[in-house]
């Protein structure tokens, strides 16, 4: 599967855990169109139809690694799909016809409401002519202004998508990884290895090495936080290995060779992530220098 497909499909199956009734116009604006402040909950709220797939799937991750709680405003079309600002033609047709008609449905109102009181004007111009008593200017109501045509109104030719909005779902990583081809044939020549009875520590290091392999695949397909947890696992095979087993000479400068490569790509990882406190894997990689 194409990284495109992949994060695709993390966003067509994003679920909101905790909705939430807060509208979008009640926010606060902030610098970035995609984001708005909720006084309400006192933090930042994304509208997914305004940033790309891939810079969604990145915010997720780094929200789920770094514990921090985000909320989302997603758009679910009748297919099961969630609009994005990358999303196909379409969906973009679609999406940008329903933003311009809803700025439209709300133009037809105020001129409406224009027109009525620029009516009532002249009848009241009128009346005063030929009455001495002044009448008093009578307010229009939501119900004097009459509904915009079908062609306009949400209801009618193109409705707009189901608006979801409140905190999402945790999503499963591995599970979104495995999804992904590259990634996963090296998860199946893992499995394959891992299916011997007996290994030597040569072979316990040729998986290791594949699932380092495996985990740099998931990084470069955007997935770090997949990789991020791979990594973190092989490092403790590492060190419960090298404690375990008696390596040879030259085994053991394959295991720290390893080890040094995993610790460098989760602290890249991590810096894809946003992580700030990478401390603990600087102290490692400094005892094997």
């Amino acid at each position: 599967m194409a990284m495109e497909d992949g994060t695709r499909d993390i966003i067509n199956n994003l679920r909101i855990a905790s909705p939430c009734p807060m509208l979008w116009g009640d926010m606060q604006r902030t610098h970035e169109e995609a984001v708005r402040f909720c006084g309400d909950c006192h933090k930042k709220v994304y509208d997914v139809s305004k940033m790309s797939a891939k810079e969604t799937t990145m915010l997720l991750q780094k929200a789920e690694v770094s514990g921090a709680s985000i909320c989302m405003q997603l758009y679910r079309r009748a297919d099961g799909t969630i609009l994005t600002d990358d999303c196909p033609v379409g969906m973009r047709r679609i999406r940008d016809t329903w933003r311009k008609l809803r700025s439209t449905a709300a133009a037809f109102v105020v001129f409406l409401c224009s027109q009525s009181l620029f009516a009532q004007g002249k009848d009241l111009a009128a009346q005063s002519k030929s009455s001495s008593t002044r009448p008093r200017v009578p307010v229009p109501s939501d119900s004097a202004v009459p509904p915009p045509p079908p062609g306009v109104r949400f209801g009618g030719m193109i409705p707009p998508p189901p608006i979801l909005a409140g905190k999402p779902a945790m999503t499963d990583w591995r599970a979104v990884a495995m999804k992904n081809e590259s990634v996963k044939r090296l998860a199946d020549k893992i499995a394959e290895k891992e299916k011997q009875a007996t290994a030597t520590n040569v072979e316990k290091l040729e998986v290791l090495q594949l699932r380092y392999n495996m985990a740099q695949e998931a990084s470069k397909q955007g997935i770090p936080s997949f990789a991020l947890q791979e990594l973190s696992s092989i490092q403790k095979d590492i060190q419960t290995a090298s404690e375990s087993a008696n390596f040879q000479t030259n085994e053991s400068a394959k295991r720290m060779s390893l080890m040094k490569d995993v610790l460098n790509a989760k602290m890249a990882a991590s810096n894809k992530l946003g992580v700030t406190d990478t401390k603990c894997i600087q102290d490692e990689l400094d005892k094997l220098k």
